[in-house]
């Protein structure tokens, strides 16, 4: 549950935005939501959004989990930086992939299902190229570690359960691979 006097912004591609409208017309947010159709890898409108949004906020925390994964590394480093820029924006989360496992075996359906949105960011050590804009890790969290956490396992399917379950040493490096960031202002 959410306290209602939050401030939600969600800001998203102007055809997500009107899909959310359209299938969550009659739904009441639990606080206070407001929903902005922008396009974060547009440099100006992005800095002209930020810029806004900073002047009314005093201690933002962003989220954009599913978005660093398709963007260039250039772009994400720009939007790093735009971030870091607004004084009032004090925390990131973000997830990421560390690409320990290759993408040449995902399903066909998959694969037909991404191919208008591939993986671009293709840094190997993502914590320490945003730390470059002066981000630090307040948490990290594996996404493994989190689903054994909460009681909740991942749809793996064979052989990844197996090698899991027989190599304690694969899981590691499994676990490394996924996982969820809160940067904040150094």
């Amino acid at each position: 549950n959410l306290p209602p006097h939050l401030q939600w912004i969600e800001v998203d591609f102007p055809g997500i935005i009107t899909y959310k409208e359209k299938h969550l017309n009659g739904k009441k947010p639990e606080c206070q939501l407001q929903r902005i159709s922008a396009d974060l890898s547009n440099d100006q409108e992005r800095r002209n959004l930020f810029a806004q949004l900073g002047k009314s906020a005093r201690k933002t925390l962003i989220l954009t989990e599913g978005v660093v994964a398709y963007i260039t590394s250039e772009q994400a480093s720009r939007l790093s930086k735009d971030l870091y820029a607004v004084p009032s924006f004090h925390f990131w989360i973000q997830d990421y992939s560390r690409g320990g496992f290759k993408r040449k075996n995902r399903s066909k359906a998959f694969t037909e299902m991404m191919k208008h949105t591939p993986v671009q960011f293709t840094e190997k050590d993502p914590i320490g190229f945003f730390g470059r804009d002066g981000w630090r890790v307040r948490e990290n969290v594996f996404l493994l570690d989190e689903a054994n956490r909460i009681g909740r396992s991942l749809p793996l399917k064979f052989p990844w359960t197996l090698l899991m379950r027989l190599f304690p040493g694969f899981r590691k490096m499994a676990n490394k691979t996924y996982s969820f960031v809160m940067f904040e202002r150094s």
